[in-house]
């Protein structure tokens, strides 16, 4: 067997609480991972004209594959919001450990959702969660390496 170095590393799977998710997220605790599974507490209510697309698996959902993984914690994030994948690190950090390996699978959805459709709002709301939250992270990725006594101890990972 292949040793991939995942034993104890904590891993953080955004919209993890079904689907792609959830199944990256047993992957990595079959490794031997802390994992974090990030989910989306409670979807806004859409504006009028508009229906989301994702899923918004319940919290418990989240909260139960959490359980089930062993070494792991759910977190509820709103990825929309300024600062909130900020605020997830600090969360996770402060349950697990700092964050090593990350997986951006989170993703805002809407429709309609075609060139003729296409709104400033609309397209606001897809950045914010598929684009600026996910670019906000790394740079909290490298913070968090640079703190460790050995920054080579454990190379960053990231997966879009």
């Amino acid at each position: 067997m292949i040793d991939i170095r995942l034993r104890g590393k904590v891993v953080l799977v955004t919209g993890a609480s079904a689907g792609i998710g959830g199944a990256i997220a047993r992957a990595f605790a079959a490794e031997g991972a802390r994992v974090v599974v990030h989910y989306l507490d409670t979807d806004p209510t859409a504006p009028p004209g508009v229906r989301w697309d994702h899923r918004t698996p319940a919290a418990h959902a989240a909260e139960q594959l959490a359980t089930d993984l062993g070494d792991a914690v759910a977190l509820p994030a709103d990825l929309s919001s300024p600062n909130a994948a900020a605020r997830l690190f600090d969360a996770a950090e402060h349950h697990l450990g700092p964050v090593e390996v990350l997986v951006n699978n989170a993703a805002h959805c809407e429709s309609p959702d075609t060139v003729d459709t296409l709104t400033f709002d609309g397209l606001e709301r897809h950045y914010r969660v598929n684009a600026v939250a996910p670019g906000s992270r790394p740079d909290r990725l490298d913070h968090q390496r640079r703190r460790r006594p050995d920054p080579f101890s454990c190379p960053l990972r990231t997966v879009r």
